[in-house]
């Protein structure tokens, strides 16, 4: 199996290196509506850099991710924004129970597997690839994010962030809604294989690893949520210019705003793609419009939706 998926992905997808070359401009491969790749895609933008987004569904995109981080001999893992389940980083925060041989080896193959197929990661035209988010909005040129802001965004904001967003998507209420937002001006094939069987595959997957349902762990995840946005609110409050870092934006104001933009819903994030399903979410479900409102409402909140209404450009 093990040699058979990357021989797969490099027969059935497309070969981004030579796209990258041939057009000369970077070939980026993400999930459509995921705020790291709303990042990585917002700040190269806003940099001047040509970029071409191939934008996949979830489990749509494994194949075409592994076309890039597997080529050849070549591994082009990332090292950063790892996905990692609630039940995991609980293990992981419980210093006192070390894990057994066997759990060290699943955990392994699990890391492994996730970064070979977490996005974003993209090919430059000289075929340089960079792995994650953070080293695409490190090449935009725009100026640098201070490194302990990146590791709050990155390890707290982002994965609480989308952990909280998944306990709305994922209600059965709303989950029709989530088909319709990963299915949106997809081939029919694939829309057919989605209803057929990949999108109650993604789905299952999503519950074991957010477990949007248990209600001890989202209500630790919303009040850890709430801790980051007490201390980001802070240092919003606190900033001596326009932006985070003075008059003129930087990566820090595009990060903050990209992984902080799903539990509030600008109308512009991942470009407007998704704003007739968003709106809709807003709106027929009045458990998500209070947390939306109520996020909105913060400091932060009051920034990011300003950032978003001055400086992200509409997508087609």
């Amino acid at each position: 199996m093990k040699s058979v998926l990357p021989w797969v992905a490099k027969t059935f997808t497309p070969n981004y290196f030579k796209l990258a070359k041939d057009q000369q401009a970077i070939q980026m491969v993400t999930i459509s509506f995921s705020h790291y790749c709303e990042l990585a895609v917002w700040a190269l933008e806003k940099g001047g850099k040509k970029l071409v987004e191939h934008d996949y569904a979830p489990g749509q995109h494994a194949l075409p991710v592994m076309r890039v981080r597997v080529y050849d001999r070549e591994r082009h893992f990332s090292q950063s924004s790892r996905l990692m389940g609630v039940k995991e980083k609980e293990t992981l925060e419980n210093c006192g129970v070390p894990l057994t041989e066997e759990e060290r080896k699943k955990s392994k193959r699990r890391d492994a597997a996730a970064r070979a197929t977490a996005v974003p990661v993209a090919v430059l035209p000289d075929g340089r690839v960079l792995t994650d988010s953070w080293e695409l909005a490190e090449f935009s040129g725009l100026p640098s994010i201070p490194p302990d802001l990146k590791v709050l965004l990155d390890n707290e904001l982002g994965p609480l962030n989308r952990q909280a967003v998944y306990s709305i998507m994922l209600k059965p209420a709303n989950i029709q809604l989530f088909h319709r937002l990963c299915t949106t001006n997809r081939h029919w094939l694939f829309r057919s294989f989605w209803h057929a069987y990949l999108g109650n595959y993604v789905i299952k997957i999503m519950k074991k690893v957010f477990r949007p349902f248990d209600e001890v762990a989202v209500t630790k995840c919303k009040g850890s949520l709430q801790q980051t946005f007490d201390r980001l609110d802070r240092l919003v409050a606190d900033r001596k210019g326009t932006y985070l870092l003075g008059d003129e934006l930087s990566l820090a104001d595009i990060a903050l705003a990209s992984l902080a933009a799903p539990i509030l819903l600008p109308p512009l994030y991942c470009g407007g793609k998704f704003t007739a399903q968003f709106q809709e979410l807003y709106l027929s479900d009045p458990d998500a419009r209070g947390e939306i409102d109520k996020w909105r409402s913060t400091i932060t909140g009051q920034y990011v939706m300003k950032l978003y209404a001055d400086h992200r450009v509409e997508r087609a």
